[in-house]
């Protein structure tokens, strides 16, 4: 188990890594867009899509990380007011509630993306240039 977890603990800050290395690209991107159009050479035009999907990425690469090591959103105020015990099964029942919201979302995405295919749905974005 320990080998498990370590293995775990890995995965977990390749992930984290990955979602640094993304947010560096994000940056440069956005970055690289601004000074592009203010030197009037145009910009980079997927620049905005490309950061709303890196930042979806961020999310999922960052949040598991932070929440192994208790740094994601958490009220500590009441979880140091309650028993050691108690505090421990709270977290164990968030924790749970976590992972079943998770799996609902999995669940509910998958059928919608089937369906989606099933039906030949297509959707596409259209770029508008001002002129």
């Amino acid at each position: 188990m320990a080998r498990l977890s370590q293995w775990y603990s890995r995965l977990l800050e390749a992930l984290m890594l990955l979602a640094c290395f993304l947010l560096l690209t994000m940056t440069l991107l956005i970055g690289a867009d601004v000074l592009l159009r203010n030197i009037g050479l145009g910009g980079i035009a997927p620049s905005n899509e490309i950061s709303e999907d890196i930042i979806y990425l961020l999310t999922l690469f960052a949040a598991p990380g932070l929440l192994r090591q208790g740094q994601h959103i958490r009220i500590d105020i009441v979880l140091r007011a309650l028993p050691a015990n108690v505090g421990w099964l709270l977290e164990w029942v968030s924790d749970v509630l976590g992972l079943i919201c998770c799996l609902y979302f999995v669940w509910y995405g998958t059928r919608v993306a089937v369906a989606s295919f099933e039906s030949g749905a297509l959707s596409i974005k259209t770029l508008i240039i001002p002129e």
